[in-house]
């Protein structure tokens, strides 16, 4: 199955993460908030979040 995963600054100013379903439910959450990016980064990792770079897109041929 495939996911989405947000990152986000909470009310409070913090950071969170959510792991969000193809149709955008969101399946699991941050228990906590974070201080820094890089906090909430760490914690996304071990719920099991890796970074994919989005693909190139295919260059279409123009046609004459």
């Amino acid at each position: 199955m495939h996911f989405i995963w947000r990152f986000f600054t909470a009310e409070d100013g913090r950071w969170k993460w959510q792991r969000v379903s193809m149709n955008k439910e969101v399946i699991e959450e941050s228990p906590s908030t974070y201080a820094d990016y890089d906090g909430c980064l760490a914690d996304a990792k071990v719920q099991g979040y890796q970074f994919l770079p989005s693909q190139p897109k295919l260059r279409q041929e123009r046609s004459r």
